[in-house]
């Protein structure tokens, strides 16, 4: 075995989450091996300054750093903002033999109408159609017809 797993195998022991067998066989190496031996004391020194440099936290430190942070963006909060991405990915799923019409119907929350209406507007104006621009302006259409 190369020195590159024994020093692996340091890391997990001096950690802790070393198995019992290959603890065995480390300690059969480190019998002979100087340089892994010294390597192991370097490594459980870091390990002594690590855990004496532990900082207690304040009770409601988890609530006061969530509560400084900035609200998330309405795109995150709006169901709305992911319906499109959602029907292109049932689409996607559909026409690759994925899922059937009734699953992907069901697992993106659309109704087959729903899922036939997006598909028919894909095929007539193009991915270029589901620019947000475009999209108003079809809107914007078919509300005057």
């Amino acid at each position: 075995m190369d020195h590159q797993t024994w020093r692996e195998w340091l890391d997990l022991d001096v950690d802790g989450a070393l198995g019992d067998e290959e603890r065995r066989r480390l300690a059969g190496h480190l019998a002979g091996c100087s340089e892994c031996v010294a390597e192991r004391r370097r490594l459980e020194a870091l390990a002594a300054r690590l855990a004496a440099g532990k900082i207690a936290l304040r009770p409601d430190f988890k609530a006061s750093v969530m509560a400084a942070l900035p609200p998330a963006p309405w795109e995150s909060r709006s169901r709305r903002a992911w319906r499109l991405p959602a029907v292109l990915l049932a689409g996607l799923a559909v026409a690759e033999g994925r899922l059937s019409l009734d699953d992907a119907c069901s697992r993106y929350a659309l109704t087959v109408d729903e899922f036939v209406g997006w598909q028919t507007f894909i095929e007539r104006h193009g991915l270029e159609g589901l620019r947000t621009t475009r999209l108003q302006h079809y809107r914007m259409r078919s509300e005057r017809v």
